[in-house]
């Protein structure tokens, strides 16, 4: 139920895939991307006159390789991104990441983005970004802002009110957000779930950002 994304990094001679299981929008792995190409062009600019082949890609699969979760009291830390094969087999990524640099320093960005179509129950594939790294840094930067302004909202209003009476959990879904996370998730509409597997469905709701506030009832 988590925002999974897939990264794939490219030279003309080498290519590097990437899984990230958490926070895989625009506003968050995008960040991520957009923040380690600024570190990498800003290494390889620093490091000109030595000779490393492909500074930029170099630096840049470095910085995603150590980007980290930072431990709480629920896990310890952790990698955000880990290695693997074949992007195309994570079948249920909604958006992947291409970053291809060239042999002169340029790099292209491209965002993939798997849209859910609600009324038949499948998903629209499209690329939704292709382009430099300033335009790229805009889109990102606009991103964060529609976040943010969502958050503001949230502050005032939840998106789902779930009942607890014990055993069985009651969903109230709120916003339009909450409504569609719900119908593209979950095999059932009488919004209720017995207890363990409520918790499943919170935790989903919280990793994709939705507002949640919960009423305790006795039995």
């Amino acid at each position: 139920m988590s925002t999974r994304s897939t990264l794939t990094v490219r030279t003309d001679n080498s290519t590097i895939h990437f899984y990230r299981h958490y926070d895989g929008y625009i506003a968050e792995a995008g960040q991520t991307i957009q923040l380690a190409l600024a570190e990498a062009y800003n290494y390889a600019n620093k490091n000109a006159s030595r000779s490393i082949e492909h500074p930029h890609f170099k630096k840049f699969v470095n910085m995603i390789m150590s980007h980290k979760y930072e431990a709480s009291k629920y896990r310890s830390e952790q990698p955000v991104y880990e290695l693997i094969e074949d992007p195309v087999a994570y079948a249920d990524r909604e958006y992947h990441y291409e970053v291809t640099f060239n042999d002169a320093g340029y790099v292209n960005i491209e965002v993939e983005a798997w849209v859910p179509n609600f009324d038949e129950c499948t998903q629209r594939h499209e690329v939704i970004f292709d382009g430099g790294f300033v335009a790229y840094k805009d889109l990102v930067t606009k991103e964060m802002a529609i976040v943010a302004e969502r958050i503001a909202k949230r502050c005032i209003m939840v998106d789902v009110l779930i009942t607890d009476y014990g055993s069985l959990c009651k969903f109230h879904l709120k916003s339009d957000e909450a409504l569609d996370w719900w119908n593209y998730h979950i095999p059932h509409n009488d919004y209720t779930a017995e207890r363990t597997y409520a918790k499943d469905i919170y935790c989903g709701m919280v990793n994709n950002g939705l507002s949640i506030k919960v009423l305790r009832r006795a039995a």
